[in-house]
């Protein structure tokens, strides 16, 4: 995944990734603020010299084949 920035990534996940999402909707502002801070702080570790922010992604390819029944 990559992002301009730490914040940018952050505020992407806050508004649009749905278990992030909502579990910030439902948190006090105290709360809700200390969430931005550790999900910002998790994409700093994976920050690029340029500032931007490429963080690894596993994935699983599954090839199927169809079998004519």
């Amino acid at each position: 995944m990559y992002g301009e920035s730490p914040e940018a990534l952050r505020d992407l996940f806050l508004t649009s990734f749905g278990p992030i999402k909502a579990l910030f909707d439902r948190l006090d502002e105290d709360r809700r603020e200390e969430l931005r801070d550790a999900l910002a702080d998790y994409f700093k570790h994976y920050q690029q010299a340029d500032g931007s922010v490429s963080t690894p992604r596993e994935y699983l390819v599954a090839i199927g084949i169809r079998r004519n029944t």
